[in-house]
């Protein structure tokens, strides 16, 4: 599979978050990177294990307190003024992140899903972020896409937890699709435990997704949802914002993806 670094996001207010760069110059850009990390010889693990699964890195590389695993089963995620990825940071993008990527193990298109967890955010003051995303399912773009919003998220505002969807039937999209507000769950009350979990068939015409929030349904249909790609989206999580002062931390457990059969 190659290599392919959307690293965007379009806030659904605002528009400009994206960068389309040619192929060859992204991955020349990833090969500096590597590069930069070897010479810096960080002292932190580059891949860690989630649910059975590698999963890489993606925060800034001199920040040993960005992604830590307190428990077993138990990742922490926190974001602190300036905590940019060295990937962000030779693009030129202005964002913020401390996130877990299993890019090396996509999912297949028309297969449905099972994904669960808990999540905790941690007291702290109001986040004033322009977007903040605590959860997504990344698309691994084909050459020629235009740069899109992921296929599946779930993005902090102000006190809310919401869920954005957005897909496109086109063999080769050119623009960034409408993100589409699927679910909302106000008042999320900080420093507890609350339990998500989703069943979701990536098709870019006949999907499907239903979503849990502490036991409860707040969505459940058949909708289109994802890319025409090649290959599958895959699972991020942790912190992915717009450059904010205040700092966050997100606690996740129990990280759970299975292949589950049709209802």
């Amino acid at each position: 599979m190659k290599f392919v670094h959307k690293a965007c996001w379009q806030s659904r207010g605002t528009a400009g978050h994206t960068e389309h760069w040619p192929v060859r110059r992204r991955a020349a850009l990833f090969v500096a990177v590597l590069a930069l990390q070897a010479h810096m010889q960080v002292a932190v693990a580059a891949e860690m294990n989630v649910d059975g699964r590698p999963a890489s890195r993606h925060a800034a590389e001199e920040r040993p307190y960005a992604v830590t695993a307190p428990h077993a089963g138990e990742f922490r995620f926190e974001v602190r003024a300036g905590d940019r990825w060295s990937v962000d940071r030779i693009l030129g993008a202005d964002r913020e992140r401390a996130e877990l990527s299993l890019d090396k193990r996509p999912v297949s298109f028309g297969a449905l899903y099972r994904v669960s967890y808990e999540m905790l955010i941690e007291p702290g003051p109001q986040s004033t972020s322009a977007w903040l995303v605590a959860g997504q399912w990344h698309a691994t773009e084909d050459e020629g896409d235009a740069p899109s919003s992921p296929p599946l998220a779930f993005e902090l505002t102000g006190r809310d937890l919401v869920v954005y969807t957005q897909s496109e039937i086109a063999r080769r999209h050119t623009k960034n699709p409408k993100g589409i507000e699927r679910a909302r769950v106000p008042d999320i009350q900080r420093g507890r435990w609350i339990s998500v979990s989703y069943d979701v068939r990536f098709d870019p015409s006949h999907g499907t997704l239903a979503v849990r929030v502490d036991g409860r349904r707040v969505f459940a249909e058949d909708i289109p949802i994802g890319y025409a790609d090649d290959v599958g989206p895959y699972f991020k999580f942790g912190i992915y914002r717009a450059k904010s002062p205040e700092p966050i931390a997100i606690r996740y457990r129990n990280v759970k993806i299975t292949e589950a059969a049709a209802p």
